[in-house]
């Protein structure tokens, strides 16, 4: 019996030295932020909030509460910055930079909407700054396009992806033939 609980409390400490020795290597944290709460197009409706909670989740992300995410690791794009382009360009920075158990916030705060396609299919969008009304394809933040950077953040980079969305979707919309 003594064999036993002295094997049992070697193999123990050899696991605890090897646990030691494997710690992974320090995460850091990247974030794309964004908040549009006018838009170029005057038919879609203003928001009263939206640039003001991505600010207030940009300065969270720096505080110590948010984990002292430096400035330069944020992209905060509001309003007329939030284009197409830059939100796109914005998605490519992130797969480009974050690796191996960093963590990656997506957040975005304003507009979005859906189109059916030919085949009848739903797609939903996330209106960008300069985004028309309707006719989204090319012209919007497609929810899909979302879903593959979070999939190339994840499974290719080994990045933990954290997405939030406050997105209105309201029947007053600009294009709500599609709803």
């Amino acid at each position: 019996m003594k064999k036993y609980f002295l094997l049992l409390y070697f193999s123990l400490f050899i696991t605890t030295i090897g646990a030691q020795n494997s710690q992974p290597a320090a995460s850091k944290t990247y974030a794309l932020v964004v908040g549009i709460s006018g838009y170029q197009d005057a038919s879609i409706p203003k928001l009263n909030y939206a640039d003001k909670d991505a600010n207030l989740f940009a300065q969270w992300l720096q505080s110590k509460a948010g984990g002292s995410v430096p400035g330069y690791n944020i992209k905060l794009l509001t309003n007329q910055d939030a284009s197409i382009a830059a939100v796109y360009a914005a998605l490519n920075w992130l797969q480009d930079i974050a690796g191996r158990n960093d963590i990656v916030y997506m957040y975005f705060s304003g507009h979005g909407d859906m189109e059916i396609d030919s085949a009848s299919i739903s797609k939903g969008y996330l209106l960008a700054y300069n985004s028309p009304p309707n006719n989204y394809s090319n012209n919007a933040v497609s929810i899909n396009d979302l879903n593959n950077t979070a999939n190339i953040l994840t499974i290719n980079n080994g990045a933990k992806v954290i997405l939030i969305t406050d997105a209105c979707h309201s029947g007053k919309l600009a294009g709500d033939v599609f709803k």
